[in-house]
C-alpha cells in the first residue's frame, strides 16, 4: 500500500502544477488508482513469496525480473487505454484521462522503485503474517481462490464445447441488453428520486410548467439596424411554422412592424420599459435573444428533431454580413454533450485498442498471443455493456468510459496469464499442467487484484451522484467478467491453438 499511497499523493500534487481542477471526475482517480496500483504490488509480492516457498535464495531478483517486465508492459497498456480519454471532447473526461495517465505511471514507478526495498527490509527485521486458517476453515474457504481459478481452467480444457455454448447463449443476452441502453444527459440523472430538491423539481415541472423554451442568441456590432431586425422577423416566421413551437419573441416582435430607419428603431427601443427591453438585448446592443416557446415536454428524440428544423430555418434565411445566429440554452448543451459522448465513445475505444495492440505485440511478439490476450477482454466488455442494459443503467459521459477502462485493466490480466503460461511451457510442462500451475499462481493474483480494484470502484458508491454510482457498478461487473474470462477463454484458445492449428500446420508442412 505504501508505494501506491505515495503515487496517489504525488498525482494529486501534480494537479496543482498543471492547472487541472478538482471536480467529481478528477477526484475519482484517487480511489481508482489505489485499486489499480495495488495490482502491481500484489503480482510482485505473490511471485516473491512463491519463489521463497520454493527455497530460492534469489527470490526477490527472480520476482522482480519476471514480474517487473510484466508490470512495465501492463502499466503501459493501461496508460495507453486511459490516454485516449485525454483527447475526449468533454473537458472533464479529458482531465480525468490526463490525471489517470499520470497516476498510473507514478504507481508503476513507485512499486518498482520502493517495493523491493520494503521486501528486503521485511526479510531483515522479520515479519508476521495473519493466520486466517481457522476462519477460512470455519467458512469452508481454505484454498478457495486457487481452487476456483484452477477449476475454471480445468473445466475450459476438458469441456471447451460447453464453454463455447455458454458463451453463445450469454452473447445473445448481452447483445439484447446492449440494445436496451439509453443515453441520458439531463438534470434528472444526477440525484436520487427521493431527494427533496428532485421531488420539488418534478412537482414544478408537472404542475406549473406548461411550456418548454429554447433560444437563439443573436450577435452583431449593433442589433438596432433594419437588416438585423428584419432577419430576426423572418426567422420568427420560419420557426413558428415548426411543429410544437407556440411562439417566438424577440426585440423585433416588440417593434412590429420593424421601422425602415435606424434612428426610428433606436427611438422605439429606447422608449420601451427597461425591464422589458433587457429581456431581449444587452445594454450595448451587441447581443440579442430570441425566445422560442415549445408546447409541452419533449423526449430526447423529439427535441433533436426540433433543433434540426430550427437549424434548417437558420440555414435558409439569408444573414446580414455582420450577424451571427446561434442556437443556445441548456437543452442545446445537453444535446451537444450527447453528440460528443457518442463521438468520444467510438474515438477513445478505437484509439485505445490500436495502442494496446501495438504494446501487446511488443510484449508477446505473437499475433496469436495478441488474439488470446484481447478476446477475453473484448468479451468482458460486451457482457458488461449487456448487463448494463439489462439493469437499465443509462449511458452517461461516465459509462462511455467503461469499454476503454476495461480494455486497459483486463489486458493486464491477460499479459500476466499468458507470460506465466509460456514460462511454464518453456520449463517443460505439458499444456494441462502449465495451465494448472498458471491458474493456481497468477490466477490467484488476478482474483486478488480484481477484488482490490473492485473495492476501489465500490468506494465511489459513497458518492451521492447517480452517474458515479452507475459507473462503479458497471466497472465492477466488467472486472468480474475479466477475472472469469481470462483463464477460461485463454485456456480454450491455447487448447485450440495447440491441438488444432499446430497439428494442421505440421500436417501441411509434412505434406509439402
Amino acid at each position: 500500500m505504501v508505494p501506491i499511497l505515495v503515487a496517489v499523493l504525488a498525482a494529486f500534487g501534480t494537479m496543482h502544477f498543471i492547472n487541472v481542477p478538482l471536480n467529481f471526475l478528477t477526484v475519482m482517480f484517487g480511489a481508482i488508482t489505489l485499486g489499480l496500483g495495488v495490482d502491481y504490488s500484489i503480482h510482485l509480492v505473490q511471485r516473491y513469496h512463491e519463489e521463497l516457498e520454493r527455497g530460492n535464495e534469489n527470490a526477490l531478483n527472480i520476482a522482480v525480473a519476471k514480474i517487473g517486465r510484466n508490470t512495465i508492459f501492463t502499466s503501459l497498456t493501461t496508460m495507453a487505454a486511459f490516454s485516449s480519454f485525454a483527447v475526449a471532447g468533454l473537458r472533464m473526461v479529458a482531465e480525468y484521462g490526463l490525471m489517470s495517465l499520470i497516476a498510473i505511471s507514478f504507481s508503476a514507478l513507485s512499486v518498482l522503485l520502493f517495493l523491493p526495498s520494503f521486501l528486503v527490509l521485511e526479510s531483515k527485521i522479520g515479519g508476521k503474517t495473519f493466520d486466517l486458517s481457522k476462519i477460512s476453515n470455519a467458512l469452508g474457504l481454505r484454498g478457495f481462490l486457487p481452487n476456483m481459478m484452477t477449476r475454471l481452467s480445468d473445466f475450459s480444457v476438458k469441456k471447451p464445447i460447453a464453454v463455447i455454448f455458454f458463451l453463445g447463449v450469454g452473447l445473445v443476452l448481452a447483445f439484447y441488453g446492449m440494445s436496451q441502453i439509453e443515453s441520458m444527459t439531463d438534470e434528472n440523472m444526477w440525484l436520487p428520486e427521493g431527494t427533496p430538491v428532485v421531488k420539488a423539481g418534478n412537482i414544478i415541472k408537472d404542475e406549473f410548467v406548461k411550456y418548454g423554451h429554447t433560444m437563439i442568441l443573436v450577435q452583431a456590432d449593433d442589433i438596432r439596424t433594419p437588416g438585423v431586425l428584419g432577419t430576426m422577423a423572418e426567422i420568427k416566421e420560419g420557426v413558428e411554422d415548426v411543429p410544437r413551437v407556440v411562439e417566438v419573441s424577440s426585440i423585433a416582435s416588440l417593434l412590429n412592424p420593424v421601422p425602415d430607419e435606424k434612428k426610428e428603431i433606436e427611438r422605439k427601443i429606447a422608449a420601451l420599459p427597461f425591464d422589458l427591453r433587457r429581456q431581449y438585448v444587452t445594454n450595448d446592443y451587441t447581443n440579442g435573444l430570441m425566445l422560442i416557446k415549445i408546447d409541452g415536454e419533449m423526449d430526447e428524440t423529439e427535441y433533436i428533431v426540433l433543433l434540426g428544423e430550427i437549424k434548417d430555418v437558420l440555414d435558409y434565411v439569408e444573414m446580414p454580413g455582420d450577424v451571427v445566429f446561434v442556437p443556445a440554452g441548456m437543452d442545446i448543451v445537453g444535446s451537444q454533450i450527447e453528440e460528443i459522448m457518442s463521438k468520444d465513445k467510438v474515438q477513445s475505444t478505437l484509439l485505445s485498442l490500436v495502442l494496446v495492440i501495438i504494446l501487446l505485440f511488443l510484449a508477446l511478439r505473437s499475433f496469436m498471443g495478441i488474439i488470446l490476450a484481447l478476446l477475453p477482454v473484448l468479451l468482458a466488455i460486451i457482457f458488461a455493456m449487456g448487463t448494463m442494459g439489462l439493469l437499465e443503467i443509462p449511458e452517461t459521459f461516465l459509462t462511455i468510459m467503461i469499454a476503454t477502462l476495461l480494455l486497459g485493466l483486463g489486458i493486464d490480466y491477460s499479459i500476466h496469464f499468458i507470460t506465466r503460461y509460456k514460462e511454464e511451457r518453456e520449463s517443460g510442462e505439458k499444456l494441462e499442467d502449465a495451465l494448472r500451475i498458471t491458474s493456481s499462481t497468477v490466477g490467484v493474483s488476478i482474483a486478488l487484484t480484481t477484488i482490490t480494484t473492485i473495492l476501489g470502484f465500490l468506494a465511489l458508491m459513497t458518492v451521492t451522484l447517480i452517474p458515479v454510482q452507475d459507473f462503479s457498478k458497471v466497472a465492477s461487473i466488467g472486472l468480474i467478467f475479466c477475472m472469469i474470462f481470462v483463464p477460461v477463454i485463454i485456456s480454450v484458445g491455447l487448447l485450440f491453438h495447440e491441438r488444432v492449428i499446430r497439428r494442421a500446420l505440421s500436417f501441411f508442412s509434412w505434406r509439402t
